[in-house]
């Protein structure tokens, strides 16, 4: 095999599989490709560039085919699919959204990403401070979710899956009243479900936001 910058990000994304986020560097890269490390570094200068070349390979297998909101679309409905769209791209690795995180953001894909996001928020009236702010709020939305979803335990308030009886012990009803009653939306395993939930309650407020400022 050719060893390229494709070459090296496709290997990284395999290792980190196996590995994960901490566990993954330049020098196991380059064991698993059966080169030594400093190979690796005629094609990426640093773990930074390794990490940016990983999340846009992570953002492009899933979409880049993205299409721009069209004029029959509604504005909603095609930021909904987007925001699924990077969420179950990031899911696709371990740790995928740690390492979109970690990066720049600076790839073809995620530039692409944010100029159709802004484009679809300005095409459904938002002024272009509020679509920036929009669209910032909604990335920052899926990429929260989906780091929370992919540590080790992602139900911080939970303890994830931990047993029902330790949960109602640990969030008593005398202590913590509302939390108690609240527990079992918690720990509800549908994240799909609680994902859509929050963002519609996302884009419910930009759009009610943007009908007060009409």
């Amino acid at each position: 095999m050719a060893l390229d910058r494709e070459a090296v990000a496709r290997a990284s994304l395999s290792l980190l599989d196996e590995v994960g986020l901490d566990g993954l560097s330049l020098r196991n890269i380059a064991a698993d490709l059966g080169v030594q490390a400093p190979a690796i570094y005629w094609h990426v200068k640093n773990k930074q560039e390794l990490l940016d070349l990983m999340a846009e390979m992570i953002l492009a297998d899933h979409l880049g085919g993205l299409q721009a909101l069209g004029p029959d679309d509604s504005w909603a409905d095609w930021v909904t699919n987007l925001a699924r769209s990077i969420r179950t791209a990031m899911l696709r690795s371990r740790d995928g959204a740690r390492v979109v995180s970690s990066s720049y953001g600076t790839g073809a894909t995620a530039l692409r990403v944010v100029d159709a996001l802004l484009h679809a928020l300005r095409e459904a009236g938002f002024p272009l401070p509020d679509a920036a702010r929009g669209a910032d709020a909604v990335l920052n939305y899926v990429l929260g979710f989906t780091l929370n979803e992919q540590l080790a335990t992602p139900q911080p308030i939970t303890g994830g899956g931990s047993d029902p009886e330790q949960l109602r012990e640990l969030f008593a009803a005398e202590q913590h009243p509302s939390l108690s009653r609240a527990l079992w939306l918690f720990a509800d395993p549908d994240t799909d479900a609680r994902f859509d939930h929050g963002l519609r309650l996302l884009l419910t407020g930009m759009r009610l936001a943007r009908m007060t400022q009409a």
